[in-house]
């Protein structure tokens, strides 16, 4: 169809100027509704602080704090646009980090219910890790191409890094995770055949240590003891993620390697049946809201269900 051809043309073509989003318009963007050194360090509620479950709900935007032990809501409030469906926690499970597609961080006092702090660290954010010492949050971006180096205490920033491999080409940034056991961050860049790891046991995690890989990665998952990573590529020949192969071999961590919990299926659905029962409609009139994720906060939390 000549339309449906034309329209794709256009969308697809390259816009008169790159859009920037810089330092100063980070900083600038920087919000602090209820600044962390001003609430209670103790939780506001009867129930566990350590059995909350976060409920990204995508269709109404809003987030819902769940008792994990009664699976009845605490507190429920707007959030930003299309938030991505992995929040992450600070280390003592009170503090939640969430981004949105369109590069908005939150920062959530679970303890107070409270947001404590917002910025805007890009223009199309792929997601987030926060580090195992509760120190930084890396922020990974599409739009434009780097990484956001964060202070985990109030989003204020730190460094920004430009994704480009060694030779000075640019680069998308696919995902961000943070390795525990190795205390620092692993990168996956979308355009160039490299992998990053950057160390943050000594200081800030600013200086990649770069590994060659076969190909673009979209995506990986870690070893249970975090010395190998399997990534997922689109241009896997079988079709999206269908040719998952080994990326490449981390060098040996110092420290003790924690094993890393896998996936609770019956889990999962349990608790989606039983959230549904008491799900609020939100705002869309008769029509449940479309859940995005449910994160738990205990220590080493399992990631519990993905709606």
């Amino acid at each position: 169809d000549a339309a449906a051809d034309a329209l794709v043309a256009y969308l697809y073509q390259a816009p008169p100027r790159e859009p920037q989003w810089t330092a100063e318009d980070i900083r600038a963007s920087q919000v602090q509704p209820h600044p962390l050194a001003t609430l209670p360090s103790r939780p506001r509620f009867e129930a566990d602080p350590l059995n909350l479950f976060v409920v990204v709900e995508s269709g109404d935007h809003h987030v819902t704090i769940l008792d994990g032990d009664r699976f009845e809501p605490i507190a429920r409030f707007p959030s930003r646009y299309a938030l991505h469906g992995g929040p992450k926690f600070s280390p003592d499970g009170r503090l939640v980090y969430f981004a949105s597609r369109d590069g908005w961080v939150t920062l959530y006092d679970l303890y107070n219910l409270k947001v404590v702090a917002e910025v805007r660290a890009g223009l199309n954010t792929r997601n987030l890790a926060v580090s195992d010492d509760g120190r930084w949050v890396l922020v990974g971006n599409y739009l434009p191409g780097n990484l956001v180096l964060l202070d985990a205490r109030d989003l204020s920033l730190v460094q920004v890094i430009p994704a480009a491999d060694a030779q000075g080409q640019a680069s998308r940034v696919s995902a961000v995770y943070t390795a525990p056991p190795r205390h620092s961050f692993v990168v996956a860049l979308k355009d160039v055949h490299e992998l990053w790891e950057l160390p943050y046991a000594n200081g800030k995690p600013v200086a990649p240590k770069r590994l060659a890989v076969a190909d673009y990665l979209d995506d990986f998952s870690f070893s249970p003891d975090y010395r190998y990573l399997l990534g997922s590529s689109r241009q896997a020949r079988g079709g999206d993620r269908a040719g998952q192969r080994r990326a490449g071999r981390l060098d040996p961590a110092v420290g003790h390697a924690a094993p890393r919990l896998g996936h609770l299926l019956e889990a999962r659905r349990a608790l989606g049946v039983r959230y549904a029962e008491h799900q609020p409609r939100g705002d869309l009139g008769d029509r449940p809201a479309k859940l995005e994720a449910v994160e738990g906060n205990r220590h080493r939390r399992p990631r519990l269900l993905h709606a």
